[in-house]
């Protein structure tokens, strides 16, 4: 179990699936795309393509792990959709939107 920084946003191939359709395959993949760097991956011993579990207060995720060469260790990326939102919480700090990036998250080998 690795205790990381969680950051979310938007990916190109996302973009993609969202244009076949939020229930397709593509994006379905993507929104569950869990990316860490090498040194992270092998802290955790996992490969890429296999299945990790991110877990904070709020909730729980289950996703695929991939390499990012850009990533520095201790952050971990998930693109925006339905199962990185099981990660945060509702507090919107009077804003409207509630935090999803800088997030502590325990990732684990499933």
């Amino acid at each position: 179990m690795l205790e990381l920084t969680l950051i979310t946003g938007r990916t190109r191939q996302q973009g993609l699936g969202l244009e076949e359709g939020r229930f397709e395959q593509a994006y379905r993949e993507e929104v569950c795309r869990v990316e860490l760097s090498p040194q992270d991956l092998a802290r955790l011993g996992v490969d890429e393509g296999d299945a990790v579990l991110l877990q904070t207060e709020h909730g729980s995720m289950s996703g695929t792990a991939w390499k990012n060469d850009g990533l520095p260790e201790g952050l971990v990326f998930v693109p925006f959709g339905p199962p990185v939102n099981s990660l945060v919480g509702g507090d919107t700090h009077g804003v409207g939107m509630p935090e999803f990036k800088g997030i502590t998250v325990k990732v684990t080998r499933q």
